[in-house]
């Protein structure tokens, strides 16, 4: 059995099952147990609170400050003398901590897309749980050994109701524990979800399937490469060297613990699907494809309802499939990031049979070629295993079947659909946006000796990179200057997207602006001369596309990379345009942080990224000056008497290091 990092679930006193009923419980639990809560109503502190007690049995960590030794196989090196290779010989890589995995048993809980304090014992990520039975830790606000209880303050009504998570989020260590499976969903409910199972109560109810992806492995692929890459020797030169191979792919994506499950549908019924992407890796850059017999809408976004104007335009849904080496085709198709989650109404077709619907999934972003050339092997080979036996393809299946009676329901009509509650309004813009620079330093994606940045530094755990204010709106341009879509992801408050695209000559050019701005907490970075799918209107062969896309993608400084697709019969087609290769790729969000303040993390949710230094602290001040508030459930923070020190701010550059603000 492979060695991994999983929870359980202990049975205890209050413990209550969601369905009522008490069974065994059986661990590991790979995910982990889904949490349902209700948030609080406005003006009132009635809200669920969520108490975890979090033990930590794994092993006692050596040394948990030294970085996990990394050898570089994208080299070559001379065989021994009895000219044997060895994987051994390889160099190691030089690394600095607190840029580096390292102390993979120390652990800690983020509570993903929870709006509640960042200040212990909430959502406290900058704690460090250490094993039982570790010795030489004295425990602190930032220090505990064994045991840890969050207890958090009731949920309030500014908490966003939706489609949340929780995982360990220990700097060093949150990829490797992740990946091994440690993560789990939590449910938030309130008035959204009362109007929308009232809409369908009549019809027999709706039925409500979270669907967490996961991608479970031992270990981090290309850092500790398990298996272990071949060593090989190479003699078409003078001397011989040593390759190594590496062996290690991104592993299948499974949803529930299951690769390839079969979902039940009746014919014309609409189910509420939550699809959480609990992956770490840049391989876990999903695009999901639906049979375009499905009717698809879109009703939430990161945990966080659609606006009337995004439901009934539906910016996040494409029907243009463009995948690397795939032709391009018709289908109804959506992006996800590791960290997204996204909230669906699936309609199954009317069918007179019992008919099985594969729902398709590719790897998008700007992975290295040879990277998608062994995940393409992998899912070529595994589809053609499924298709010899008369099975699916391997993201998962959904069976519509006629013999359990058809349930004819409607989508909700836009005008039905529920006005954003007041902390859900629109952000106002701000004249002087902050320009946040995400940069990977290095020659190869995936290489051990690459370098990830923040605004030209690696995380230091000792300072403020940012320090924003209470009740004050942020506009913020967010760039990447390399090939991974890295998923921003900022943590306590969520932000709105307004507007994504190319900066060409140096200037921001929006390829895809939202009128009605989306409310997320996580977004993939478009790549360093990223590829935009342009409105190109009717084009009917590809002799003409091979007229009208290159004008189209001229008239927007970008050049037709020769795909395209029709979307809509004689009226409505795409073509794939590709912004200069030294454009960098920018998003730009609006942020409010309200009612709460304290020290907090932004960061790449490529998780490996995240702990090789692609990560910042950030802090929210009281208007008063550079303070925090004491979390008081229904109280304001920031008064008088309730003030703590905030953190200082980091220097603009630094050496990264654990007391890098110190000159370090």
């Amino acid at each position: 059995p492979l060695p991994l990092r999983a929870y359980n679930l202990v049975d205890g006193p209050g413990w209550q099952y969601c369905d009522g009923q008490k069974r065994a419980i059986q661990n590991p639990m790979i995910p982990g147990p889904t949490f349902r809560l209700r948030k609080g109503a406005q003006g009132q502190t009635d809200g669920d609170q969520l108490r975890m007690t979090l033990r930590n049995l794994l092993p006692v960590t050596t040394d948990p400050h030294a970085c996990n030794p990394v050898r570089n196989y994208t080299v070559t090196v001379p065989p021994r003398n009895d000219g044997t290779c060895h994987l051994e010989d390889f160099p190691l890589v030089g690394q600095q901590f607190p840029a580096c995995l390292h102390g993979d048993n120390v652990t800690n809980m983020h509570y993903h897309g929870f709006h509640i304090s960042p200040q212990p014992p909430q959502d406290f990520v900058l704690l460090s749980l250490y094993p039982e039975g570790t010795q030489h830790v004295t425990p602190s606000l930032t220090d505990a050994v064994g045991t840890y209880r969050f207890q958090l303050d009731p949920l309030p009504y500014t908490q966003a109701e939706g489609t949340h998570w929780y995982h360990p989020h220990k700097h060093g260590s949150t990829a490797l524990q992740v990946t091994n499976g440690m993560a789990g969903s939590v449910i938030i409910t309130g008035p959204f979800d009362d109007w929308l199972n009232g809409l369908y109560a009549q019809s027999g109810g709706l039925d409500d399937k979270v669907l967490i992806i996961q991608q479970i492995a031992a270990e981090l692929n290309f850092f500790a490469q398990f298996p272990p890459p071949t060593v090989t020797k190479d003699c078409s030169t003078n001397p011989c060297v040593c390759k190594a191979t590496p062996n290690s792919v991104p592993a299948q994506p499974s949803i529930n613990g299951q690769l390839n499950p079969v979902l039940t549908m009746r014919p014309g019924e609409i189910q509420r699907w939550r699809l959480i992407n609990a992956t770490v890796q840049g391989g876990g850059q999903l695009k999901i494809g639906f049979d375009p017999q499905f009717g698809i809408k879109q009703i939430a976004q990161d945990g966080v309802q659609f606006s009337q104007q995004n439901y009934q335009q539906q910016p996040l849904l494409s029907l243009a499939w463009f995948v690397p080496d795939q032709p391009p085709q018709l289908l109804t198709n959506v992006n996800l990031a590791p960290g997204n989650r996204a909230d669906y109404l699936v309609k199954a077709p009317l069918v007179t049979e019992r008919t099985c619907f594969a729902q398709v999934q590719s790897v998008t972003g700007n992975v290295d070629s040879s990277v998608r050339r062994r995940i393409d092997a992998r899912n070529q080979a595994a589809r053609a295993a499924l298709r010899a036996r008369q099975g699916p393809p391997p993201l998962l299946t959904v069976c519509v079947d006629p013999a359990l009676g058809p349930k004819p329901m409607a989508f909700p009509d836009p005008t039905q659909w529920p006005l954003m509650p007041y902390f859900l309004q629109n952000i106002p813009s701000s004249p002087v946006p902050t320009t946040v620079a995400f940069s990977m330093e290095g020659t190869q994606p995936a290489a051990p000796t690459n370098t990830f940045l923040i605004d030209g530094v690696q995380y230091c755990p000792d300072c403020a990179n940012h320090t924003l204010t209470l009740n004050v709106p942020q506009e913020w341009i967010i760039t990447n200057d390399s090939a991974p879509q890295h998923p921003f992801h900022m943590h306590t408050n969520p932000h709105q997207l307004v507007e994504q695209g190319s900066l060409i000559n140096g200037q921001p050019v929006p390829f895809q602006s939202y009128t009605s701005p989306l409310w997320e907490d996580t977004i993939a970075l478009p790549s360093q001369g990223n590829c935009w799918n342009l409105a190109a209107g009717p084009i009917w062969d590809n002799n003409d596309a091979q007229q009208k896309c290159p004008q189209v993608c001229t008239a927007r400084d970008t050049t037709w990379n020769g795909q395209w697709v029709t979307t809509q019969p004689g009226q409505r087609s795409v073509c794939n345009c590709c912004a200069p290769s030294s454009s960098l790729g920018y998003v730009r969000i609006r942020q409010l942080p309200i009612d709460f303040t304290g020290e907090l993390v932004l960061h790449c949710h490529i998780l490996g990224h995240e702990d090789r230094g692609m990560m910042q602290n950030v802090q929210i001040v009281c208007p008063q000056g550079p303070y925090w508030g004491n979390p008081r459930p229904g109280q304001p923070e920031c008064v008088q008497g309730n003030f703590i020190p905030a953190a200082k701010q980091c220097p603009t550059t630094y050496k990264t290091g654990p007391m890098c603000a110190s000159g370090s």
